[in-house]
């Protein structure tokens, strides 16, 4: 049975209400910036700069890749810019047409660590991914490989480690990377051993790196941004972009833990192709 045009419209107004939790300032200039959550916390430092600088407001989307891309491209979530963490929703946004190709840059990077909180019973000893199975860890916390990138990285470093499979009944699923953290903090108020796959750059104060995951078993890390096609030529984004990109703005992206790349164009070549067949 295929859905209703009314469950069509019901489900575009959930998505709707779930992103736009935030007031509006009527009249004022501003940009909406879609954001991987991962990003979240360090553009809003740089976004205040920025603010501070043009007088121009920025409302922050923070959700896992995946999401934002289903936001924006049913419609839900009307926004002028895309930073995702993953190349998969950054090609599948160009491929909708609403994003163009040559927009599309790479401007930073980032590592993937295993993480935990000081525990009560004394220091968790886990020097490499082998320690995971050791009945010392109880719980790894994880993001959704589905839909957060993060957790596409941790999977498919665990996968070509030959302990996706193993680890199963340690796994705890979450959707974004906040979510993540705000679980590793709560568990270990009370359980001992628990340990979470994250970005470098969003271990917090108290929180231990155990040890980096060796980047031979998954991607590199880098982080793709873009104006939506229709807020290309807003001169507010042409100030943003301007900043985001500039010296300022990548000061601070360095000193949260990010690798700063050059300003470049970083859609894969077919990628490009496929949307200008569309």
């Amino acid at each position: 049975m295929k859905p209703s045009r009314k469950t069509g419209k019901l489900k575009l107004l959930a998505l709707a209400l779930f992103f736009f939790s935030f007031p509006l300032s009527a009249g004022s200039a501003e940009l909406t910036l879609a954001l991987a959550d991962s990003t979240c916390e360090t553009m809003k430092q740089a976004g205040e700069i920025f603010t501070r600088k043009t007088d121009i407001s920025l409302h922050y989307i923070c959700q896992s890749s995946g999401l934002l891309f289903k936001g924006i491209s049913e419609g839900a979530l009307p926004a002028d810019y895309f930073l995702s963490a993953s190349n998969k929703w950054m090609q599948a946004i160009v491929e909708a047409g609403l994003v163009h190709s040559e927009a599309v840059r790479t401007n930073w990077g980032n590592q993937l660590v295993v993480t935990s909180y000081p525990s009560k019973t004394g220091e968790l000893e886990v020097h490499g991914l082998d320690d995971l199975l050791t009945p010392s860890v109880k719980t790894i916390i994880v993001g959704d490989p589905e839909i957060a990138p993060f957790g596409m990285y941790a999977k498919q470093a665990l996968v070509n480690a030959e302990m996706w499979e193993k680890i199963q009944p340690k796994l705890k699923i979450t959707p974004k990377i906040s979510l993540s953290i705000r679980a590793l903090k709560k568990l270990s108020l009370t359980t001992p051993g628990i340990v979470a796959l994250l970005y470098k750059t969003n271990v917090a104060d108290k929180m231990q790196i155990h040890f980096a995951v060796p980047q031979q078993l998954y991607p590199p890390i880098n982080y793709y941004s873009a104006p939506l096609a229709k807020a290309e030529q807003k001169k507010e984004m042409i100030l943003f972009l301007d900043f985001i990109r500039g010296e300022e703005a990548s000061a601070i992206f360095s000193s949260a833990g990010f690798v700063v790349n050059p300003s470049s164009q970083s859609l894969p070549k077919e990628a490009d192709a496929a949307a200008k067949s569309r």
